[in-house]
């Protein structure tokens, strides 16, 4: 952190990127460094990062590493719950496919659209019901996730719940 604030205080650019687009924010963000985070906003760091890999968008590389302290702070800040990866992807499917619930709880906190999906059209209820991840069915189902959206191939969080053999799942959803 003081290397950090001593480079920005001697004028190193807080915007500055790496080969493949990633800016400082991006990478403090993705290391879940909030207050290195907090710095560079300081020193006028943008919001959204450049980067391929995440489209562009802060909030996607915090969510994907499941730093929810961070990405509260960039809720904070201005960021917004339906920014898009290059496949459709919004913070809170990406927190659900990677299995992240504090950050799925922060992310629904910050009115987060449920009815979000991945490239194969499963919305965060179906892939926490495809895994069995109890609690995060539960705070989605607390948020009004629909439970009868259906994915491309065509299956609802029932018919998933019921194919894993998930009767808890099953028992809650019917």
């Amino acid at each position: 952190l003081e290397v950090v604030k001593v480079l920005l205080d001697r004028g190193a650019n807080a915007e500055s990127t790496n080969k493949n687009g990633a800016t400082p924010l991006l990478i403090a963000a993705q290391n879940g460094h909030i207050e290195v985070v907090n710095v560079l906003f300081s020193h006028g760091a943008s919001l959204e990062a450049a980067t391929r890999r995440f489209g562009g968008k802060l909030v996607l590389a915090a969510a994907s590493h499941g730093h929810a302290e961070l990405i509260t702070a960039l809720l904070d800040q201005g960021a917004g719950t339906e920014t898009k990866d290059r496949h459709g992807a919004t913070p809170l499917v990406v927190a659900a496919e990677n299995g992240h619930l504090e950050l799925v709880k922060v992310l629904l906190d910050h009115e987060a659209n449920t009815e979000a999906v991945n490239k194969n059209g499963a919305t965060p209820l179906l892939i926490a019901v495809q895994t069995g991840h109890m609690e995060m069915i539960n705070a989605l189902l607390d948020h009004e996730a629909n439970t009868e959206a259906v994915n491309k191939n065509g299956v609802t969080p029932l018919y998933a719940a019921a194919q894993n053999g998930y009767t808890e799942v099953v028992n809650v959803l019917f």
